[in-house]
């Protein structure tokens, strides 16, 4: 058994592999944040995503700290939980074709995904091109078998 592995990167996903690793995210986690950062102006675009996940909204809070940030000065953010729902990952599929595109002012940003038991497996800080991923053996066996260039990418192993 591999035990769970932690996956640093520093690179893009663009067009095919972005879309890969959105079903991959979306197929291994039970939950899907974003964050709308209340000091940045939104963009049409953020409010249009915002509109489509409501009704796959779990939570709404404001932070000031999520996965990967935290900021100062008394500056808050508003952290939007979701479902992994087909609705919402084929929203993220169209919004944009490649990871870092998850920005303000055009998109909400630092997307994320937990687990059943409420724990990170995918977090982002998108405008830092940042992206840590936990894959343990069962995400290993489902990134070979159904996402095999994504694995070729990630995985050493693969």
């Amino acid at each position: 058994m591999t035990s769970p592995s932690r996956i640093e990167l520093c690179r893009d996903f663009n067009g095919a592999l972005y879309a890969e690793f959105i079903r991959y995210a979306f197929a291994t986690s039970d939950e899907a944040y974003f964050v709308v950062r209340d000091e940045v102006q939104k963009g049409p675009n953020v409010v249009a995503v915002m509109k489509r996940v409501a009704p796959h909204l779990i939570a709404e809070r404001e932070v000031c700290e999520w996965p990967g940030t935290r900021l100062h000065g008394g500056i808050v953010a508003r952290l939007f939980k979701f479902s992994t729902a087909d609705p919402v990952m084929r929203l993220f599929l169209e919004v944009t074709d490649h990871l870092w595109g998850w920005q303000h002012p055009d998109l909400p940003e630092d997307i994320g995904f937990r687990d059943l038991e409420g724990r990170v497996v995918i977090e982002s800080t998108t405008h830092e091109r940042y992206l840590s991923m936990i894959v343990d053996s069962a995400r290993r066996t489902i990134l070979k078998a159904r996402f095999p260039d994504l694995a070729l990418v990630l995985l050493n192993d693969a």
